[in-house]
């Protein structure tokens, strides 16, 4: 993998996304670009795809919530590919999953469309959006 021209990688603290009585520290590998534009990638496949990622933790490294989405590269993905896949874990309270009991959930290439997720640590995640690829030969 490669930086891409927008990357800007940080750890930061912030308040968001925790109970008030604790503070919680955000791991920022780029925001969700909804326009799915590839000058806002940060890390860049030797496909062309990239991945934004985003993960706030409170201070005793407890996951509070997480976002990973790989956009593919247009030139290596057909139709009826997705051109996207993000897997998100909101934070604890948070709409989907007062309402909809998914607090973790799956969005394959449609920001409307949620599967149910199991939440599993930041690592996991990465390692199986990375391992999403195209078939080309179909």
């Amino acid at each position: 993998m490669r930086v891409g021209p927008g990357s800007a990688f940080r750890v930061e603290q912030t308040a968001a996304a925790a109970p008030p009585t604790r503070r919680s520290h955000a791991i920022d590998g780029g925001k969700k670009d909804f326009k799915r534009n590839a000058t806002s990638a940060h890390l860049v496949r030797d496909d062309g795809a990239w991945v934004h990622f985003s993960i706030s933790m409170a201070d005793d490294g407890e996951v509070i919530a997480y976002d990973f989405e790989i956009v593919f590269d247009l030139k290596s993905v057909a139709l009826p590919h997705p051109r996207f896949v993000r897997v998100d874990c909101n934070e604890p309270g948070h709409k989907n999953e007062m309402e909809r009991d998914m607090r973790c959930h799956l969005h394959p290439g449609h920001d409307g469309v949620q599967l149910k997720w199991t939440k599993q640590e930041p690592v996991e995640v990465l390692r199986f959006i990375l391992g999403l690829r195209p078939i080309k030969d179909r």
